[in-house]
């Protein structure tokens, strides 16, 4: 199954097409600080809108007669995320552009580092055009771990911008800060973007910050992570997401695994509970597969799925 139809794929690569016309805008304003950029980013705004709209509307009528939580709803449901962050892309570098405008033109004092960091962001999006079809996860990933040396970039420009605070007026020193934060503000869309194509090929459980425990939670199983499905049971109260983990290819609905990821120190009370419960009876327990900790503050457990009806299912259909 294709990841979206046609039309709606033309008007995503003519949406990437138009925010590289933006990015080329951008770019010649950090080069040459001219007031005549401002009226011409702002004339091609509505462009974008356009076509983030027509993908609205055709990721609307393709889900509509389709039962929602379906691995293709959500691959739709990622389009339309996908979209609306490139949208904001082009609504990050109009900002950049209006905020670094001023009634007289000066040069910004981060430009050429500015000039390329945007490019950075340019050429990342050349690689979703490439992996659309055919490599959505491993382009999101690229993507999601491109970021972070840009959020780098980023604390470099702001750097070098305050430096020269000495060599600015007030009004000019707010605008380059103002200009550096739209940057930063692109950065965090074009992570979205990332997520956006994980989430179209694993699920909207999979996100760039528990990919390593997911594919962790594979091997565990003996699996790629490519060969299963990930499929959101539930969201707690505590924001912990659990998952059903199953084969691809399986035409039944049977779940190898459950998978949970939260706070470390709720996951490790949880695995201490399951450990005691099964001390008692361990047929009345399930089993814990697997449990990992990323970065001390979130954790990932993967737990044997009993089959049966839980006693809630039983009452309510008593």
């Amino acid at each position: 199954m294709s990841l979206h139809p046609l039309a709606t794929q033309e008007n995503l690569y003519f949406l990437i097409n138009e925010v590289e016309k933006h990015y080329n805008l951008v770019d010649l304003f950090f080069k040459t600080a001219s007031l005549d950029i401002l009226p011409r980013i702002q004339a091609r705004r509505g462009y974008v809108q356009t076509l983030r709209e027509k993908i609205e509307i055709e990721c609307a009528d393709t889900t509509k007669r389709r039962k929602p939580g379906t691995a293709y709803t959500i691959r739709i449901e990622a389009i339309r995320s996908l979209a609306n962050a490139l949208d904001n892309i082009s609504q990050c570098y109009f900002d950049c552009v209006q905020e670094g405008t001023l009634n007289q033109s000066y040069g910004h004092p981060s430009a050429s580092l500015c000039r390329k960091l945007i490019r950075r962001i340019d050429r990342s999006l050349n690689l979703v055009k490439m992996g659309l079809d055919k490599s959505q996860r491993r382009t999101g990933i690229k993507l999601g771990r491109r970021t972070q040396g840009m959020l780098a970039m980023y604390d470099g420009i702001q750097t070098t911008t305050l430096e020269a605070k000495e060599s600015l007026t007030n009004t000019q020193l707010q605008a380059s800060i103002l200009t550096n934060y739209s940057l930063k503000s692109a950065i965090k869309q074009l992570a979205i973007v990332g997520e956006s194509l994980i989430k179209a090929d694993l699920g909207q459980v999979v996100s760039l910050q528990n990919y390593d425990h997911l594919r962790d939670t594979a091997s565990s199983l003996n699996y790629s992570l490519s060969d299963l499905k990930v499929r959101r049971l539930a969201l707690t109260r505590s924001g912990s997401a659990i998952a059903a983990i199953s084969h691809k290819n399986e035409s039944g609905k049977d779940i190898l695994a459950v998978y949970k990821e939260g706070d470390h120190d709720k996951l490790a009370e949880e695995v201490e509970g399951v450990k005691s419960w099964r001390k008692i009876d361990p047929n009345i327990a399930p089993d814990v597969l697997a449990h990992s900790t990323q970065n001390g503050h979130s954790s990932a457990l993967l737990i044997e799925h009993l089959p049966g009806k839980t006693f809630e299912n039983l009452f309510l259909n008593f």
